[in-house]
């Protein structure tokens, strides 16, 4: 492994005569720890954040093979609007490039889902002061530990949202 940083790039014939063009290559350590969030739906728009070491000089995000471009927040943050989905669902690699090339040794991975839609909930009424349990039927419901229910208030002016963590029952259920 190299420091990061540049060098100039030669060629030798015999090991002993060199070429004079000092053509520049750059050697750079950029590593990525985590991205937020991790997931998003399959029809892309999600805002997603890159962190990690030296992540100023990307030029775009690959999420699998579909290229977006990089808004560089800092030395340590970049913040890439996913794409739609090329392929429904599912996890694909996710990188930071520049000229062409991936930027860390390891990209981090993104995961598309199909939207959940609630079909049915049961039951439709419960205290103000809350505490009773809510059943949601529906589509595409999913195991995730980042799966929340919203309850909204939609009767004043400013709404007033309460979300609570969903307990995953099956695809078509959660309390």
């Amino acid at each position: 492994a190299q420091p990061a940083g540049y060098v100039t790039l030669e060629v030798s014939e015999n090991l002993r005569e060199w070429s004079q063009d000092g053509r520049v290559f750059e050697y750079h350590s950029t590593e990525l720890s985590s991205v937020l969030p991790t997931s998003g739906p399959s029809a892309g728009g999600t805002y997603v954040s890159l962190i990690g070491s030296d992540v100023s000089t990307a030029a775009s995000c690959a999420f699998g093979a579909l290229q977006v471009p990089a808004s560089v927040v800092s030395a340590t943050s970049v913040v890439c609007r996913a794409p739609a989905a090329a392929f429904g669902s599912g996890a694909v690699p996710l990188d930071l490039v520049r000229d062409g090339v991936a930027m860390s040794g390891t990209p981090l991975h993104y995961h598309y889902y199909v939207p959940p839609s609630v079909e049915l909930i049961t039951p439709i009424i419960g205290p103000a002061a809350g505490g009773t349990s809510v059943a949601l039927f529906g589509k595409h419901m999913s195991a995730s530990a980042d799966s929340v229910c919203s309850f909204t208030t939609f009767n004043r002016t400013t709404p007033h949202r309460l979300v609570v963590v969903a307990r995953w029952v099956s695809e078509t259920q959660v309390f």
